[in-house]
């Protein structure tokens, strides 16, 4: 089979196509056939070798993908050949034609998604999910504005928003973007930055980019609020007397730090909104295997609209 192989952390270019043997799953484990994996700038951070856990080298990256199994380890009851999954956890990395997983790292793909939509699911609609309810504590009377909400997080979190009937603001780089932010449920859409537009301060923002924005986050946020930080890029000088005027709630989350219980209660909340079609990723540029480098570098530009996928 052909996969992605990072031999030496660095750019783009370490990650090259080669013909490796075919996986065979094991006990409790089964064998999937990847239509299409999902591009995250967290992947782009785990190749360079700037992330706190690294994988052991050489390795395929990728951590959420979509397919159909191939074949199914001993004691695995609940899966059967040909069923359409997600891919929540692999253990031989996604950005290849066949991954291996665990039985309970896979997730049902609703007929009505397309793989490439399949391949969206995992880490975009988790983070937000996780963001909006397990660490924003949202709300029914909640104003959430999405920093940032063009990208695959910030479109689920919209969507989330949406089928929880709370109202949503967000803010995009372009005219195109803060289109999509519209046609995605939130209710204005406004440049980054903006948020002296919005009709009244946001009482929960989710920020996917602190390093630019967190201290507008601070100045504009409902007294009391509550700001949750899932990007940032670099540092940033904030004016800690915010603190003292308005009592802001700060928290940071990253995908893993619920655990798999916190991966496997988010896919059942998210499930249903995936079936009945309240929840449609949106996929935005498409690469094929070989150009895993050019999705690297695409997932990283300022003004994409949705999740960039490898298709096989």
């Amino acid at each position: 089979m052909r996969a992605i192989r990072v031999h030496a952390f660095g750019g783009p270019e370490v990650m090259q196509v080669e013909e490796v043997a075919d996986p065979i799953p094991g006990p409790g484990e089964v064998l999937v056939a990847i239509a299409a994996a999902g591009v995250n700038p967290v992947d782009t951070y785990i190749r360079s070798g700037a992330y706190g856990s690294l994988p052991d080298l050489p390795y395929t990256p990728g951590l959420d993908a979509a397919g159909v199994i191939e074949a199914v380890g001993k004691g695995v009851d609940n899966w059967q050949v040909n069923d359409r999954v997600v891919v929540a956890k692999s253990l031989s990395g996604c950005y290849t034609e066949l991954a291996v997983c665990p039985a309970d790292g896979i997730h049902a793909l609703p007929d009505r998604l397309s793989f490439e939509q399949g391949a969206a699911v995992n880490v975009n609609y988790v983070t937000a999910f996780r963001a909006l309810l397990d660490h924003g504590r949202m709300k029914a009377t909640d104003r959430v504005f999405v920093h940032g909400g063009t990208g695959g997080v910030g479109l689920a979190a919209i969507q989330i928003c949406r089928g929880h009937g709370v109202h949503v603001d967000a803010s995009g780089g372009t005219d195109a973007g803060r289109a999509a932010l519209l046609d995605n449920g939130a209710a204005s859409a406004v440049p980054h930055g903006a948020l002296d537009q919005l009709a009244e301060p946001p009482t929960l923002i989710l920020e996917n980019l602190a390093d630019a924005n967190l201290q507008t986050d601070l100045d504009h946020v409902a007294p009391g609020g509550r700001i949750v930080i899932v990007g940032s890029r670099g540092d940033i000088m904030i004016t800690p007397r915010v603190f003292l005027q308005k009592h802001p709630v700060v928290t940071g989350m990253n995908y893993w730090d619920g655990g798999d219980v916190g991966v496997a209660r988010a896919f059942d909340a998210l499930s249903v909104g995936l079936a009945n079609g309240d929840l449609n990723p949106v996929v935005g540029q498409r690469f094929k295997l070989a150009d895993a480098p050019a999705a690297h570098e695409a997932v990283m530009t300022d003004g994409k609209i949705g999740k960039v996928v490898l298709t096989m």
